[in-house]
């Protein structure tokens, strides 16, 4: 809805004559109640301060009535463990009845309750012992108290919060004030302690709201205030609130003000209250409760409310006047206002030739003059931005066309064919400057156009005085101004730079037949001359790069041909150095195996030489043994002595494991051995006896001696002699032959040079075998100690892993000099990988060489002992082939080699 002038005024009066009214009259409302607010919170602090002194009376109270009870001779009687009568306990009641409910207790030397007195008025027994039994347990809150009144003969006073355990009040945090007193007896000898506890319960608050005549409320620091409040309030049936009066932002805003006053209002019941609190502290400065005192604000309320109703009934008088002289002053002015709004209707719908014709002094006549003059502005405003807007329209449309091209002579020409139609030039020509310093005509347009460049002015070259003074120059008639020329009209010189340098200049040149240039033109050509500098530094920059674009694939092409013919002479060099380097292993192999071979003839010789031997033997004893046995066949007619003696022989064997040991037979028992021989007529019984005793078979011949030991013995005893030297024989070449086997079984798996795949393999099995090739090599005076651990088959390539251990054992023998000791040990690792260290208590090696070692052709021996290699394909092996590590610790007298491999090689990790 749209108000008129005069309707607005006739409002405005209306406001502005009740304004003042309603505001003087609220304002001295407001100051009143302000002040009777004031008032009111200036005695609700009175009273707040006077209900806390009022709290601490209380506590003087409690500490005067243990002063006095100490000095009666029933506290004496219940210290000592006696029982007052129930009129003594009345009379103490009575006496201390200004207390309130609470609690007297004797306490021994040791702090424990002797005796108790509840104060208030309980009937129930139960409800007198509940209490009681409370009470004492409180006593655990001051029990550094009672140790300060038993010890240092004094007086305390404290304030505490107990939760009650006992009755129906019990789970509700209770504030309670005790004094406790020594008690002394006539000699002032310390008997015991008195302590007095009362409750600050809602018929605490209920006297001193009687007192104060205000409202009170209490409750602890901590707990839930809902549950745990005492006041003076009371409801319509004049029953004690069971909910607290007082919101939870308060609550929290009382409990965490510290020793500050709290102020703040609340509704309880109809009424309104202000409300004071502040913080109870107990003897160590802890606040451990909320005092409140609350007071009526229902007057201030009343007061209000009829002062609001007089302002309403006055205003609405002084409305119905103040509308009258409105209307009437209304009409004067809103005729010759509404002809104003005509007329500025007629300019806004664009007409700026329009008039107000409003002949007035005042001020309706003042801005009817004013708006006349603000079309007349607005005419001269809008034929210059009818010029701008053609201004930026053509700068649109050089822009628009110059930024399309690329390549300098495109940008050049659509520079000048632009800006020539913009400012209506009849030639031009563009000037610019090369790398060099020089200035030369990129292009120009029209038969005048090749001439312009050539045109002096003031003995120069234009475009050189353009450049020379730093801004265009303005040429109004060439054929007055300008020399070596013979053309007629305008010509005008404009430099194009970016930042300080010089880049072109543009001649433009007006024949006398166009007219002449204007400011507008000369506008035009400084805005855009501000961007062609750019345009034109892009242009070069762009064929630049374009030529720079045309090396590069060139140069691109030419390396990547290179690149090509490089990686086929890589790839060649590869295959060369690979093929080397399997040369080289096999080299160094053949080269170990053939410094092996020496020791590996006399290791094979040695049983060769044992079964010769034993051939020898054997064919001999075979003889004597059939010749014995065609003996016995003839003479002994009883063939159960033959089968006895070949059953003993047969379980002999069942049981038999030759082994050579050297130690010489007990002489003792040796001579018992050869007297039972001697004594069943065994020739020779002294050697006979200690071959027996070789073979490990006194027991068979003896045990045969105690069965049979007939006139036949000395021939059974020959025969069974006979059959366990064949035995022997046969044994010794079976070790022999075991013996060959191993070796040869080592010497082929170190002579394997390359395994394609992984295979699961026995570690300590490949250390053994390289331990067999190098039995003859190793030194007598070193000590080979194994500390194998329990480790799984790994799948790794075991022929190359031999070459390791191989290696690693050899260097270790070569490093020790004299009587030494290399350690092999075995474990696991981080549960997936398995560690073999070797070391030797050799010299050590030097930390100068200790990170070459593993260089290739890098040793330390001297010439002809080493080819270097050993090391740097024992790096190889482990770090290529298997993906593990090899790390080497070294110092005088101690070298470990440490071999980590992965339990599983994958095929993937396999590097040829």
């Amino acid at each position: 809805m749209k108000f008129r002038i005069r309707h607005k005024l006739v409002i405005w009066m209306a406001i502005v004559a009740l304004l003042p009214a309603i505001t003087a009259s609220a304002v001295s409302i407001r100051v009143i109640l302000k002040r009777l607010r004031g008032n009111l919170q200036a005695e609700t602090m009175q009273n707040l301060n006077v209900g806390v002194n009022l709290v601490v009376s209380q506590i003087e109270t409690v500490k005067n009535a243990a002063s006095s009870l100490v000095k009666k001779n029933h506290i004496h009687v219940l210290l000592n463990g006696g029982e007052l009568t129930f009129n003594q306990k009345a009379q103490i009641r009575k006496d201390f009845q200004n207390l309130g409910y609470g609690s007297i207790q004797t306490l021994s030397k040791k702090g424990e309750v002797r005796g108790s007195i509840y104060l208030g008025n309980v009937d129930e027994i139960t409800t007198k012992k509940e209490i009681e039994r409370d009470y004492e347990e409180s006593l655990d809150v001051s029990r550094d108290l009672i140790n300060k009144a038993l010890k240092d003969y004094s007086t305390s006073l404290d304030i505490f919060i107990w939760k009650v355990r006992y009755g129906s009040r019990k789970g509700i945090n209770q504030i309670y004030i005790r004094a406790l007193i020594p008690i002394l007896d006539e000699n002032y000898d310390l008997k015991g302690a008195l302590a007095v506890t009362t409750v600050l319960d809602s018929l605490f608050c209920q006297n001193l709201s009687t007192v104060l005549g205000s409202q009170i409320i209490l409750y602890p620091i901590e707990g839930d205030p809902s549950a745990d409040f005492v006041s003076s309030f009371r409801n319509t049936d004049n029953q004690p609130l069971t909910r607290i009066p007082v919101s939870e932002k308060n609550i929290s805003k009382s409990r965490n003000t510290h020793s500050k006053t709290t102020i703040f209002e609340s509704t309880v019941g109809r009424a309104r209250y202000s409300f004071a609190s502040r913080l109870l502290y107990n003897n160590r400065g802890v606040p451990v409760a909320v005092f409140g005192v609350g007071m009526n604000v229902g007057a201030i309320q009343k007061g209000r409310n009829d002062a609001i109703l007089t302002i309403v009934l006055v205003s609405l008088l002084a409305l119905l006047i103040v509308i009258g002289l409105a209307s009437w002053l209304a009409g004067n002015i809103s005729r010759p206002l509404d002809q104003l709004v005509y007329k500025v209707q007629e300019i806004a719908k664009g007409d700026l030739n329009v008039e107000i014709e409003i002949d007035r002094g005042d001020e309706i006549g003042e801005v009817s003059q004013s708006f006349n003059n603000m079309t007349r502005e607005l005419r001269v405003l809008r034929d210059k931005q009818a010029v701008q807007m053609s201004e930026i329209q053509t700068m649109n449309e050089i822009a628009n066309a110059i930024s399309v091209q690329v390549g300098l002579e495109n940008v050049a020409s659509e520079v000048l064919n632009s800006i020539s139609l913009a400012i209506q030039a009849s030639d031009s020509a563009l000037m610019l400057k090369t790398e060099d310093g020089k200035w030369h005509c990129v292009i120009s347009d029209g038969i005048s156009g090749e001439k312009l460049p050539d045109l002096k002015y003031k003995n120069v070259a234009v475009f050189k005085a353009a450049i020379n003074k730093g801004s265009f120059i303005h040429i109004n008639s060439i054929k007055k101004e300008v020399t070596d020329g013979d053309l007629e009209g305008e010509l005008i010189a404009f430099p194009v730079h970016l930042k300080d340098d010089y880049l072109a200049c543009a001649l433009f040149y007006r024949n006398t037949e166009s007219g002449k240039w204007n400011d507008v033109h000369i506008r035009v050509l400084n805005r855009v001359f501000d961007q062609v500098g750019i345009y034109l530094v892009n242009a070069q920059l762009y064929e630049k790069i374009s030529s720079f674009n045309e090396h590069l694939e060139q140069m691109v092409e030419e390396r990547t041909q290179l690149l090509i013919r490089s990686n086929e002479q890589l790839e060649n060099a590869l295959e060369e150095l690979t093929a080397t380097q399997y040369k080289v292993r096999i080299n160094d192999r053949l080269a170990g195996l053939g410094s092996l071979m020496a020791g590996i003839a006399h290791e094979i010789n040695t049983p060769i030489g044992a079964i010769e031997a034993a051939t020898g033997n054997l064919s001999r004893q075979i003889k004597v043994f059939l010749d014995n046995l065609i003996l016995i066949s003839e003479n002994v007619h009883d063939t159960s002595t033959l089968t006895f003696a070949l059953t003993l022989m047969e379980n002999f064997l069942s049981d038999f494991a030759y082994t050579t040991d050297s130690r010489d037979p007990d002489r003792e028992m040796l001579n018992r051995f050869v007297e039972k021989l001697e004594k069943h007529g065994v020739q020779n019984s002294r050697q006979t006896a200690r071959k027996f005793t070789e073979l490990k078979a006194v027991e068979l011949i003896t045990e045969f001696l105690n069965q049979r030991g007939d006139e036949h013995a000395p021939l059974f005893t020959a025969f069974i002699l006979e059959f366990l030297l064949i035995v022997k024989n046969i044994g010794s070449m079976g070790r022999a032959t075991h013996s060959i086997l191993t070796i040869v079984k080592a010497l082929r798996a170190y002579s394997h040079v390359h395994q394609d795949v992984p295979e699961w393999t026995n570690i300590h099995d490949g250390i053994e075998t390289s331990l067999v090739i190098l039995a003859n090599r190793l030194k007598q005076n070193i000590t080979i100690v194994r500390e194998y651990s329990e480790i799984p088959p790994a799948r790794v390539f075991g022929d190359e892993l031999s070459q390791v251990w191989t290696n690693l054992i050899t260097n270790a023998s070569q490093a020790i000099e004299g009587k030494g000791m290399i350690l092999i040990r075995t474990q696991v690792e981080a549960g997936d990988k398995i560690c073999v260290t070797v070391t030797d208590t050799g010299k050590g090696i030097s930390p100068d060489v200790l990170d070459k070692i593993f260089e290739p052709f890098f040793t330390t021996k001297k010439t002809g002992e080493g080819s270097g290699l050993g090391l740097g394909i024992v790096h190889s092996i482990v770090k290529k082939r298997h993906g593990g590590d090899i790390k080497v610790t070294s110092r005088p007298g101690e070298t470990s080699f440490t071999v980590i491999l992965p339990i599983s090689v994958g095929t993937e990790k396999v590097v040829e």
